[in-house]
C-alpha cells in the first residue's frame, strides 16, 4: 500500500500544478473576457435599437404597429387623455441642450420612428399630445413637428424652458391649459388632470417629481426605445 501511495504522489502533484495553472490562466484572461462580454451586451442593445428603425424604414411595420396600438389602447383603458413627451433624447435621439445650430430638417431626421407612430396612434385615439422640454427652442421644435407630420394638421402644444427645480410640473400645467383652450374652441372640452396624464421622459428626476404630484410617468430608456411599449403596458391603474 505504501508503494502504491508513493506512486500516486507525483501524479497528484502534477494534477494540482495543472489546476493551479488553469486558475492563473483564467484570472489572467478575466479582464479580456469581461471586456468581450460588455462588447457583446452593447452590440445586442445596438441591434435592438436598430431593429426598430429598420422595421419602420423598410415598411415592415405591422409587428411594431400592433405593439404601439396595444400600448395606446392600454392608455385609453387607464382613461389617459394627455400624453406629455420630453424632446431631447426621447422624441429625438439627440441631446440638443437647447443649442441646436442646424436646420429644422436636419433635426427632424433625428425623430425616433417609434415616437412618430406613437404620436399618430395617440391622436387617432383622442389622446392629447404635448411636448414638455427644458429646451427653449420651441419654434424650432414646432418646425420639426410640421416636417414630421406634413400631411396632417396637428395641435401639439410645446412648452419649453429650463426649470430643474420643478422638473416638468410647470410645463405640464401650462400644456394642460393650452390643450383645454384648443378643446374649448372645438366645442369638445376635456377634463385633463394628473390622473389622466402620462409623462414620458428620459430623466428619472422629472418622472419622480411627476409621480409625487399625482401624474403617471414612464422613465424612457434612450438605449432601448422599444422597451417603452412594455413599460406602458406595465403601468398600474391608480
Amino acid at each position: 500500500p505504501n508503494t502504491t501511495e508513493e506512486a500516486r504522489q507525483p501524479r497528484l502533484m502534477l494534477l494540482r500544478q495543472q489546476a493551479t495553472r488553469r486558475r492563473k490562466s483564467t484570472l489572467r484572461h478575466f479582464p479580456l473576457i469581461l471586456i468581450v462580454g460588455l462588447i457583446l451586451i452593447s452590440f445586442h442593445q445596438f441591434l435592438r435599437m436598430e431593429s426598430v428603425d429598420t422595421l419602420m424604414e423598410h415598411g415592415d411595420t405591422d409587428p411594431l404597429q400592433n405593439r404601439i396600438n396595444a400600448a395606446v389602447l392600454r392608455l385609453v383603458d387607464m382613461n389617459i387623455n394627455f400624453m406629455a413627451l420630453d424632446f431631447d433624447l426621447t422624441v429625438i435621439d439627440e441631446h440638443t441642450g437647447g443649442r441646436w445650430k442646424g436646420t429644422p430638417k436636419e433635426l427632424a431626421e433625428h425623430v425616433r420612428p417609434i415616437f412618430k407612430t406613437l404620436i399618430e396612434s395617440a391622436l387617432l385615439n383622442d389622446i392629447n399630445v404635448a411636448i414638455v422640454t427644458f429646451s427653449g427652442q420651441t419654434q424650432l421644435i414646432s418646425e420639426v413637428l410640421k416636417l414630421t407630420f406634413p400631411d396632417a394638421p396637428i395641435n401639439i402644444p410645446i412648452r419649453g424652458g429650463y426649470d430643474p427645480a420643478n422638473g416638468k410640473q410647470n410645463h405640464l400645467a401650462l400644456a394642460t391649459k393650452d390643450l383645454e383652450k384648443i378643446a374649448a374652441k372645438k366645442g369638445t372640452p376635456s377634463a385633463i388632470s394628473g390622473a389622466t396624464t402620462v409623462l414620458i421622459d428620459d430623466d428619472g428626476r422629472n418622472i419622480r417629481k411627476a409621480l409625487r404630484n399625482g401624474y403617471h410617468g414612464v422613465h424612457f430608456n434612450p438605449d432601448d426605445p422599444i422597451d417603452l411599449l412594455r413599460m406602458i403596458m406595465d403601468l398600474k391603474d391608480e
